[in-house]
């Protein structure tokens, strides 16, 4: 009993000592054995867990709006949605493994906008560490991500379209076309001007400054030329063509002559009731209200006889020149030939006009390449979360250590015990020696 309480009542450091050097190996093999499996523990499945990496960036417009080249709004939130991360995914083949769906509904990425004062954006992308086999890929993934919108915009300029439909312009009247063509100009030099505003007249695209261009286009279908058009077509009786109506120019144009020759028919009419009248309206003049002047085909209500007259009169010597109805076998300017000629004229302005929207919409494409970018605002993604794997594997070996001693302490004292009990005399050797 007296041994018994011996060994039972302690460890001296020489005994622990004694009993790591017996054990070493046991020692050595614990502690690499539980360093290895707790650092593999918390750099596998712990860490990753609750390790992310984001990164700050913003989205530099060439324009003062935050939209696409067609007008259509940016939305922040695209940036992190399936469309865009798909293709941040592709962009790389070290991304293949990833499972941008998954991601999503895990929240294993996410977007943080600030807005500042100057209008600017700053986003703020984080994503978790076990999506990806090492730091360097998640930064990857993330840059690969915030270049995504960029991509967007500029592939967005690049369909830019400032064209008149054709099939729209060729079905309009020609007071319609004159119209299009119009709208069509102003679209134009509002874009360029736009750019200027921005960048200035003398910045360079292509080969040729942003001036160059406004000047070019300017000449196209100059207010000289559209007056002229409006003129010859309200001159020559053009407007009045129907042509949607007609398959063939000249059955409009035959129509048309009808329509005019029953019109000067009806004016002559007027004029000879007019000359009727004269002298009666005259003497009334005097002595009746001026509202009680007014004849039934009198258009505005307020010409007296002789200025309806001449009216009329007018509107048939246009007529006239239009269809030719005084003159023997003069067909007047309201010809197939003619027309033809106008519509000719027209489609030329419509021509030009068409290449123009073409240059000015490779202009504003060019400028959102060059002018569209992603800046990056830290040099490397930060890392948040989790524990340095250096800490784990410190506290790991001493953890390890303290196991190992207490496991060789503890095998140490049993073999003591067992070799102190195999020494000590048995019961009966020891009354025989009483």
């Amino acid at each position: 009993m007296e041994e018994e309480r011996e060994i039972e009542s302690g460890i001296s450091l020489a005994d622990i000592w004694r009993a790591i050097k017996r054990r070493i190996w046991i020692v050595l093999s614990i502690v690499v054995v539980l360093t290895l499996v707790v650092s593999l523990v918390f750099g596998l499945a712990i860490n990753p867990r609750a390790v992310e990496y984001r990164l700050r960036f913003h989205i530099l417009f060439p324009t003062d709006s935050a939209r696409y080249p067609d007008g259509s709004p940016f939305y922040d939130r695209d940036i992190v949605s399936a469309s865009f991360l798909e293709e941040a995914k592709n962009s790389d083949e070290d991304f293949a493994g990833l499972d941008i769906n998954r991601m999503i509904k895990d929240g294993a990425i996410t977007l943080g906008a600030e807005k500042q004062e100057n209008g600017d954006t700053i986003y703020t992308l984080t994503v978790k560490a076990q999506q990806f086999g090492n730091p360097d890929s998640a930064e990857k993934f993330l840059r690969a991500a915030a270049q995504v919108p960029v991509n967007r915009i500029v592939a967005n300029a690049q369909t830019l379209n400032y064209k008149l439909d054709a099939e729209v312009f060729e079905n309009a009247s020609f007071e319609e076309k004159i119209g299009l063509l119009s709208e069509l100009k102003r679209t134009l030099l509002a874009s360029c001007d736009g750019w200027i505003d921005l960048y200035g007249a003398t910045y360079p695209v292509a080969d040729r400054t942003l001036g160059n261009y406004r000047s070019e286009l300017y000449v196209v279908f100059g207010e000289s030329t559209k007056k002229d058009l409006e003129s010859e077509s309200e001159r020559n009786g053009y407007s009045g063509l129907d042509l949607s109506s007609h398959n063939l120019l000249k059955d409009a144009v035959d129509a048309r002559r009808l329509v005019l020759a029953e019109e000067y028919k009806l004016n002559e009419r007027i004029i000879a009731e007019l000359e009727k009248t004269a002298v009666s309206y005259a003497k009334l003049a005097a002595v009746t209200p001026e509202e009680e002047l007014r004849i039934t085909f009198d258009p505005s209500g307020n010409m007296d006889v002789e200025e309806m007259k001449a009216h009329y009169k007018k509107r048939n010597a246009q007529i006239d020149y239009q269809i030719g109805v005084t003159a023997e076998g003069e067909q007047g300017v309201l010809t197939v030939a003619n027309v033809e000629k106008y519509v000719a004229r027209l489609s030329e302005q419509f021509g030009q006009l068409q290449t123009a929207a073409e240059t000015v919409a490779r202009v504003s494409s060019s400028i959102y390449a060059k002018n569209t970018d992603v800046g990056f605002l830290m040099r490397a993604a930060e890392k948040e979360g989790g524990i340095n794997l250096i800490i784990v594997i410190v506290g790991s070996l001493v953890l390890s250590f303290l196991v190992a001693v207490v496991v060789a302490v503890a095998l140490e004292s049993k073999k003591k015990q067992k070799t102190q009990k195999a020494a000590r005399p048995a019961p009966d050797e020891k009354e025989k020696l009483n």
